[in-house]
């Protein structure tokens, strides 16, 4: 498992690239070869920009340090298999980053609204996920 950096050379070193690295992921606007560039810019040179569907993606298994799917589990038909992928591409003991809506009994209007902007191809699928249910997926896809 990675550690943080002890002296303060290599802190400030990792807590600039690791402010280079939030700013480029949340521009959704800015393509992986215009991050690669930019990071390479600032001389970052321990990162690979990947970018794909989940259904696409072609990686060995244990071949990634990070993986980052922010707001999509709610969206998936099959959640359990995507989750089971992500911690197959990971290296053991490593990162899985994700931020998921969990709406299962809250905001009942949204139960109503969504089907019906999703049968007029206006809204995507969404699943209605409980915190435990979350929990309880990714630990029997065997995160911890």
């Amino acid at each position: 498992m990675n550690s943080l950096p002890t002296d303060n050379a290599s802190a400030e070193a990792a807590w600039r690239q690791a402010l280079l690295l939030r700013e480029l992921s949340r521009d959704e606007r800015v393509t992986a070869s215009k991050r690669r560039a930019k990071a390479e810019a600032a001389d970052v040179t321990n990162v690979i920009f990947q970018q794909s569907s989940i259904d696409d993606l072609k990686a060995p298994d244990a071949g990634f340090d990070v993986v980052m799917g922010h707001s999509i589990l709610h969206l998936l038909e099959n959640k359990e298999a995507v989750i089971a992928k992500v911690n197959r591409v990971l290296k053991f003991g490593v990162v899985f980053v994700s931020s998921t809506p969990c709406l299962k009994g809250r905001v009942p209007v949204l139960r109503a609204i969504l089907p019906i902007g999703r049968f007029f191809g206006l809204l995507p699928l969404v699943k209605f996920v409980a915190v435990e249910e979350l929990e309880g997926d990714l630990t029997a896809a065997g995160f911890r």
